[in-house]
């Protein structure tokens, strides 16, 4: 998440230095897009993973093919509407549609990791709400300073996972 929203959160003044000015204007909410993609993509591959070491790799493969008739109707209908901004978001939305469908496969098929998985869906549902809220609706200082919180909160969580891995279980760590 962190590096996601810092690069959505200032894709304009990257897109204006790595290329131009003028290309940075239109370029700039294609690049959110994809980003927000981006994040809803990797956080997809832990059910992905879990499906596939339980040896059901057909149903990827299916929800795969249930999932293309859905994009090419979004895709048409998005470069139609709004050009390569329309096909980003067609992309984002079926990269969204995905990560929902594998989490609820694999929430379906195995029981012992529901707990889990629904733990994962639920920051992951908290995360991208927090990603669209920093990136769409909120603009100057706020955005810069809530930018940051969640950035320190994304490394404060990373740091405590690192620590859980090393004690072994969260029972062996003492306050």
């Amino acid at each position: 998440l962190p590096a996601v929203l810092v690069a959505a959160v200032f894709a304009h003044p990257l897109l204006a230095l790595w290329l131009n000015a003028s290309f940075a204007g239109p370029a700039t909410p294609v690049l959110q897009l994809l980003l927000i993609g981006i994040f809803l993509n990797s956080a997809a591959h832990l059910p992905y993973a879990l499906l596939q070491a339980h040896g059901r790799s057909d149903l990827t493969a299916r929800l795969h093919l249930l999932e293309l008739p859905v994009f090419a109707v979004l895709l048409v209908v998005g470069v139609h509407l709004f050009g390569i901004t329309g096909a980003a978001l067609a992309w984002t939305l079926r990269v969204a549609l995905d990560t929902a469908l594998l989490y609820f496969t694999a929430w379906w098929l195995h029981r012992p990791q529901r707990a889990a998985l629904a733990r994962g869906a639920g920051l992951l549902c908290l995360a991208t709400g927090a990603l669209l809220l920093v990136v769409y609706a909120l603009h100057g200082q706020l955005q810069l300073v809530l930018t940051g919180i969640l950035v320190a909160a994304c490394a404060f969580t990373a740091l405590r996972m690192l620590r859980l891995a090393r004690l072994g279980t969260h029972k062996e760590i003492t306050p």
